[in-house]
């Protein structure tokens, strides 16, 4: 019996190989249980057999947690996101043709900017538990509870590690992962015929 189950789903218009567009729908279901997760894909309402692994860790180090397959001409990556901050149990992130299907980002780009996140947040911890620590080591003389705020110095700095490895390995990705243009979404929208177009 699964601890949860979560789906996520992807939707986006590609072009084919017939030079039209069409809407692809690629479908994740997850049952997270207490030792291994069990993944389901479904590409446009067809299940399709996968190799997904458990990496909690994905991108940032070993194998797994990532799935690549191609289809109508196009590169699709399905990775797990270890350095999602909203998500309880992790998300995956689609990249078609190496880009980020909901924002667009390279591959590379994307996890960079993760992690620069990731610094960010874990200097603002570091630097509550330096507040912590001094007001109530030094001002208030109360040594017990200036341990929190050590506490908070030492989850700043696992923030801030973690943060810099994608920045480093992701530094110049671009040519190290997929020579492949980015997909480019254009979505046309109707011109109100009341309207000038000046």
């Amino acid at each position: 019996m699964p601890f949860c189950r979560t789906t996520s789903t992807w939707a986006t218009n590609i072009s084919t190989e017939d030079e039209g567009r069409k809407q692809y729908v690629v479908q994740l279901k997850r049952d997270v249980n207490c030792c291994e997760d069990k993944y389901k894909l479904f590409v446009d309402n067809e299940e399709r057999e996968n190799d997904l692994t458990d990496n909690p860790c994905s991108p940032l180090c070993c194998k797994g947690g990532s799935y690549r397959w191609q289809d109508h001409g196009h590169e699709f990556h399905l990775v797990y996101n270890a350095l999602s901050l909203t998500g309880v149990v992790g998300k995956h992130r689609l990249f078609i043709d190496d880009a980020d299907c909901n924002t667009g980002r390279e591959f590379g780009e994307f996890f960079r900017r993760r992690g620069y996140q990731f610094v960010v947040f874990g200097f603002l911890i570091l630097l509550a538990g330096v507040i912590w620590a001094s007001v109530f080591r030094f001002l208030l003389h109360s040594a017990p509870v200036s341990i929190v705020g050590y506490g908070f110095i030492i989850a700043g700095l696992i923030w801030m590690i973690t943060g810099i490895i994608p920045v480093l390995r992701y530094r110049n990705s671009r040519a190290a992962y997929s020579q492949a243009p980015a997909v480019h979404y254009d979505a046309e929208c109707p011109k109100d015929e009341g309207v000038l177009d000046l």
